[in-house]
């Protein structure tokens, strides 16, 4: 026999899980430094791709004028950009850091969610099965 409480359990199960499946597996395969710092490491190295990219960029547009520089002028220029270089880094590493811990322990919790709704599930069958 089907019943109301039944099928809400279910549902509110059913739709907890459609909701975080995308976004708890990668998280719950990991402990929370692990899955952090990769997700740091991965941004970082993203950071350091766009700004080669940049930098490469102002370079080819800028060539006709620095190579009439001295190496003097040019290990300068070489010095800002690694001190511009780290700072975007470590910015951006802050930055990483907050919002993958974030997202980690937001889906620890709605993995706790899911698991609660289950619970709740097989007491409901349990209690069903025992006929009380």
């Amino acid at each position: 026999m089907i019943s109301k409480e039944k099928v809400m359990i279910m549902t509110k199960a059913a739709m907890e899980e459609s909701r975080t499946r995308s976004r708890r597996y990668p998280a719950s395969r990991y402990f929370p430094e692990d899955y952090v710092g990769f997700q740091v490491l991965k941004g970082i190295i993203g950071v350091t791709f766009l700004f080669l990219l940049v930098v490469g960029g102002w370079a080819l547009s800028t060539a006709d004028t620095w190579m009439t520089w001295s190496f003097t002028r040019l290990w300068e220029i070489l010095i800002q950009l690694f001190i511009i270089y780290i700072a975007i880094v470590l910015a951006a590493a802050v930055i990483l850091l907050l919002v993958y811990s974030l997202r980690y322990y937001q889906s620890k919790q709605r993995m706790k969610e899911e698991e609660y709704q289950l619970k709740k599930l097989c007491r409901y069958y349990e209690k069903e099965e025992w006929g009380e």
